[in-house]
């Protein structure tokens, strides 16, 4: 009995792992901000917490994108004065790569964000 036990939880464990990561794309709506005390310089991910996700402690900066339902995307950026600006674009989303683009206003690309998966209130992207 033990056995067979051991060998039902094995297979569910490897069916639940083997799913696929599926969401909608309304589920990357919104403010996100770096959560980089939950990944390593080594980490082949980044982990972004919605804005409002009050356990990130203070630091004097984190990346943070704003994606709006209406395709703009905002993101702010360290000057070298060590001043935080906001630079505006827009993104569109290939549902299949799970590939988040960014352009800036004159077009060009100049971000691409992989999700690699959605949590309630957690965007895990691949480091690029």
């Amino acid at each position: 009995m033990k056995y067979k036990i051991l060998f039902f939880l094995f297979f569910v464990t490897l069916s639940i792992i083997s799913q696929k990561i599926k969401f909608d794309k309304s589920d990357i709506y919104g403010c996100w901000t770096d959560s980089f005390e939950e990944y390593s310089d080594e980490s082949s991910f980044k982990i972004f917490r919605q804005c409002s996700y009050d356990k990130i402690p203070p630091t004097r900066f984190r990346y943070r994108y704003e994606i709006k339902k209406n395709g703009e995307f905002h993101w702010l950026e360290m000057s070298k004065n060590d001043g935080h600006f906001i630079r505006k674009g827009h993104w569109t989303f290939d549902s299949k790569s799970k590939t988040l683009s960014v352009f800036n206003k004159k077009k060009n690309k100049i971000k691409e964000l992989i999700i690699i998966n959605m949590a309630e209130g957690m965007m895990k992207i691949e480091r690029n």
